[in-house]
């Protein structure tokens, strides 16, 4: 039996796709392996209260507002118009008022908008009460 040029030319389009679905790069199930963009945020943010309190954690996931963390939706505006940079610590030695702002402690770690973040803050001065104040939508207000 002599099959039409046309007919070949189906029959390898079917053979490729069909090579193309059992990809190594896709996961069980023939479901595509999933792509990360460069604008994709997945944190883990722990926040320790006190010396004597647990540390609380939560997770946020960007875009789609997706984790555990209270007001998802405004940390997630929070990172969208924030650069990753805003979460470096205090350069250098600046003079920094003297007021202790509390005893809480957080890190805020993973992917900031594609870029790995691993960010510690305190309240030990007027300079990274400052930073942390700025840093609210993913921290909390202290002490809440």
């Amino acid at each position: 039996m002599r099959l039409p040029s046309r007919g070949i030319g189906v029959l390898v389009l079917l053979a490729g796709l069909l090579g193309a679905c059992a990809s190594p790069n896709a996961p069980d199930g023939g479901a595509p392996a999933p792509t990360h963009h460069a604008t994709d945020t997945s944190l883990t943010i722990t926040v320790t209260p006190s010396k004597t309190a647990p540390p609380e954690t939560w997770t946020l996931a960007c875009p789609g507002a997706v984790g555990t963390l209270p007001k998802a939706v405004d940390a997630c505006a929070f990172v969208a118009k924030t650069p990753v940079s805003a979460l470096a610590p205090v350069p250098g030695h600046p003079a920094c008022t003297m007021i202790f702002g509390g005893p809480q402690v957080a890190t805020v770690t993973g992917t900031w908008r594609g870029q790995p973040v691993d960010a510690r803050f305190a309240r030990d001065n007027g300079c990274e009460v400052a930073r942390w104040d700025k840093a609210k939508p993913l921290l909390g207000a202290a002490g809440a």
